[in-house]
């Protein structure tokens, strides 16, 4: 990986929780939300020219992080929460293209909400509670998601300022087995544990 002390990468950090994400995406939860509702059209989930170009002190040539990469890891699990989805609405009666979001309550448990009369959300959450494959690709998706949107916006960052961002390169691992979404989600974890530490 890039050398960079902790204390750098937690206060670099902040500072790109803060504005990356304002910047690029307005609304970090909006691509979750497609992914939870049925779309009205076939979502896009890869892109060609969607890569992060990295450099690294071990390699001569540049290491890349292809977003395109990420977005296939988690695009099955989108594919199954849309499905489910829509077999509710159709089972409630509901237009195929009704708004709905999904997320997660106080108490964990998964929430419906949208312009659905709350007899029928009330019934759609307890249905998708009671289906363990829904809760665990829901949990996953959830999970990687704000991951997946940091590198996104790190790479469209990369591709219009032509520079290299030091706090990513210190989640790269120099070994590609190793940089799996999941892998990069937890040290982004980390990383964001503790900025929010240091802010405390």
């Amino acid at each position: 990986m890039s050398q960079i002390s902790p204390r750098d990468a937690v206060l670099e950090l902040g500072l790109q929780l803060k504005n990356a994400f304002k910047s690029l995406s307005p609304d970090p939860t909006s691509s979750l939300q497609q992914a939870t509702a049925p779309p009205n059209v076939q979502e896009e989930l890869v892109k060609n020219d969607d890569a992060v170009s990295l450099s690294t002190e071990a390699q001569s040539k540049s290491k890349q992080v292809e977003i395109t990469a990420l977005k296939r890891e988690i695009g099955n699990e989108r594919n199954y929460i849309q499905q489910v989805i829509t077999n509710k609405l159709s089972e409630y009666g509901l237009p195929a293209n009704t708004a709905l979001t999904i997320q997660t309550s106080v108490s964990g448990g998964i929430v419906a909400q949208g312009a659905v009369v709350n007899s029928k959300l009330e019934r759609i959450s307890f249905d998708l509670n009671q289906d363990q494959n829904f809760v665990n690709a829901y949990r996953s998706v959830s999970k990687q998601h704000p991951t997946l949107e940091y590198a996104d916006n790190v790479s469209k960052l990369s591709q219009a300022y032509g520079q290299s961002n030091q706090v990513f390169e210190s989640l790269i691992s120099e070994q590609d087995e190793f940089n799996r979404l999941r892998d990069l989600t937890l040290r982004f974890q980390s990383l964001q544990s503790q900025a929010d530490s240091s802010q405390a």
